[in-house]
């Protein structure tokens, strides 16, 4: 690894494009969106509200691990070292 891309991504001075910072801003939401599911899935009793939590859950985790495919295609390192 090249140590100026380090040492530029410890002081935050990586610009990425706008198509990789929506990478990285949609798994910030989709680790956000699986937390939200897994909170739910353990505050519920009801059968019905617990099969959306499941799904919920499953649908966030295929999305985050679809978007940091594409980071790591992309390599986009920020996105990559901060994964849930």
């Amino acid at each position: 690894m090249n140590k100026n891309l380090i040492v530029e991504f410890l002081m935050g001075k990586i610009d990425y494009s706008k198509e990789d910072q929506q990478i990285i801003d949609g798994i910030e939401d989709a680790k956000l969106e699986m937390q939200v599911a897994s909170c739910m899935f353990e505050s519920v009793n009801d059968p019905q509200l617990i099969e959306v939590a499941i799904y919920s859950q499953e649908a966030a985790k295929k999305r985050y691990e679809y978007l940091l495919s594409l980071a790591k295609e992309r390599q986009i390192t920020r996105a990559i070292t901060t994964f849930y």
